[in-house]
């Protein structure tokens, strides 16, 4: 894996060691001598990671971090402290002040490197799979700082072959390690054991994270759910945490590339544990608010914003979809295209709210009248578009007579031009139905058959209006 990597350390022996291991790496390195240089650096390369291997001699880490994710293009660097000193309070120190990550030398170049793959590839995602943070901010999808929102659900999976019930770290049991972590989070755990059979979908819930019980740092067939959890509906989006005897082997760098994105010592002080799930799971509750907004977005960008049905650019394009599907199947479909007649009255008379509140209510009722699989879209001012998928013209006939009748029937409740003061009017709606036949040996484009809908509708216009049109040609 490619990339841009900044190390920030006051001595040189210490800069040039690490730019040997990270090129030999392929990655392009930057070094800066201090703070300062560090952001003058990143306001123009923008790197991928920022590696800061010893105390900063010209501004605390916490007004580092602050700064360099103040620049733009910078919101979602990580920046990882290397130390020398396994201290657990300078640890969670350096976690408190925004470190993404805090590892403590010796390290072997393999574990070290998949650390700093796992990182940025999860940076990677957030800037480049969603969307860049500046557009996020425009379109309001840009997610806060970290804050830890709510406790989080945590499944603790024990595998179908159980690691060693006394791999100890430390001293430290698999067992002693769940009880005190159960009491030293806020977040809600759940055991989970496979070897009784049950698989991943049995599941009660879907976890924000999954702590998988490892167990010995040389059984590589401790790794094995891995994949299963990268698969199971109920774990695929979840922070998955390896956790086993010692988080520095081999095997550890193995568990990050397979998918893990932590890996944590049985030994390793309960604070930290902590705060790594944490930064997991507020990971994981930054992926669903952004994926919330894209779908919102989206919703919002097929839906019409007065009547709540789909627009006319959706509409349009499920009808090249069904028109498609219906003569590949040799199925048959409707199109129904309904206007309201005399609206501009509505408008002038009562005023643009009273209209607005009519369409909405006559899309209430066309939406009632339709099946689950029936798509209708407002494609005009008072314009809308139904496609009924697999009906008969009997059928089609048949449904737009009963939305035609029931526009008619219902009293449209407004407010006056002058006032609140509410009141009822009637209007009534002009249909025109086209079919598609995919059986009769012709192809009908769809732009053909909104064509013939729109002359069967005009055809009601000139009848009178209120009615249902047919057309009963099928073919081009």
């Amino acid at each position: 894996m490619s990339g841009d990597i900044l190390i920030v350390d006051s001595i040189t022996t210490n800069r040039i060691v690490l730019k040997v291991k990270l090129s030999s790496a392929f990655y392009s390195v930057f070094q800066a001598s201090s703070a300062q240089d560090a952001l003058a650096i990143c306001a123009t390369e923008m790197p991928d990671l920022v590696l800061v291997t010893s105390e900063l001699t010209d501004m605390g880490f916490g007004a580092f971090h602050d700064q360099l994710h103040a620049l733009p293009g910078c919101r979602k660097t990580p920046i990882v402290a290397l130390t020398t000193e396994d201290d657990a309070q300078l640890r969670m120190r350096r976690f408190r002040e925004g470190a993404a990550d805090v590892i403590t030398s010796p390290i072997s170049d393999t574990v070290l490197l998949a650390r700093l793959r796992t990182l940025m590839r999860n940076a990677h995602r957030d800037t480049d799979q969603w969307i860049k943070p500046e557009a996020a901010e425009v379109f309001g999808f840009a997610d806060a700082r970290a804050t830890f929102l709510r406790p989080g659900r945590i499944a603790a999976v024990t595998p179908r072959t159980h690691p060693a019930r006394d791999t100890k770290s430390a001293g430290v049991s698999w067992h002693r390690f769940y009880n005190e972590l159960s009491s030293a989070t806020t977040h809600q755990l759940e055991r989970y054991d496979m070897r009784s059979g049950r698989g991943l979908k049995d599941l009660q819930t879907h976890p924000d994270a999954v702590l998988l019980e490892i167990g010995r740092a040389r059984d590589e067939h401790g790794l094995a759910p891995l994949a299963e959890l990268r698969t199971a509906p109920q774990t695929r989006d979840a922070k998955i945490i390896a956790l086993m005897d010692y988080a520095k082997a081999p095997l550890a760098a193995t568990a990050l590339d397979m998918g893990a994105h932590d890996v944590i010592d049985y030994g390793t002080h309960m604070g930290e544990v902590d705060w790594r799930l944490n930064l997991q799971i507020n990971r994981k509750m930054e992926d669903d608010r952004l994926l919330a907004g894209v779908r919102s977005g989206l919703q919002a960008a097929v839906t019409d914003p007065l009547t709540g049905l789909y627009n006319r650019r959706f509409g349009m394009s499920q009808l090249d979809r069904l028109a498609t599907e219906t003569l590949q199947n040799k199925g048959e479909m409707a199109l129904i295209i309904a206007d309201l007649d005399h609206f501009k009255l509505v408008n002038d008379r009562y005023g643009h709210a009273a209209g607005d509140a009519v369409l909405s209510q006559v899309a209430q009722i066309m939406s009632g009248s339709l099946r689950k699989e029936d798509i209708v879209a407002r494609i005009g001012g008072e314009e809308f578009m139904i496609l009924l998928p697999n009906v008969t013209p009997a059928q089609a006939n048949q449904t737009a007579r009963r939305i035609c009748q029931s526009v008619r029937n219902t009293r449209m409740q407004i407010g006056s031009i002058s006032g609140p003061a509410s009141q009822s009017i009637t209007v009534t709606t002009s249909l025109g139905v086209a079919l598609l036949n995919g059986a009769d040996g012709h192809c009908l484009t769809p732009d053909a058959l909104f064509r013939r809908a729109d002359r069967a509708l005009y055809g009601s216009k000139s009848d009178g209006r209120g009615t249902v049109t047919l057309c009963t040609r099928t073919a081009a």
